[in-house]
């Protein structure tokens, strides 16, 4: 997942240099988060939480 959320992470680095006025946010599961926390292409992490994803699944 990390993984994942790394190479995804590069599409916001993109779209912050085609949109630098726009507010990029992320919705990430909070168990890889910190691998985007001070990216300046972020504006906003959005947490997606463990319990979350089980309401969602059933």
């Amino acid at each position: 997942m990390i993984g994942d959320v790394l190479l995804s992470s590069l599409i916001c680095e993109n779209l912050r240099k085609a949109y630098p006025d726009a507010q990029i946010d992320y919705l990430v599961n909070e168990s890889t988060c910190l691998v985007l926390q001070g990216n300046p292409a972020i504006s906003n992490l959005i947490l997606f939480t463990r319990k979350q994803r089980k309401v969602c699944l059933n």
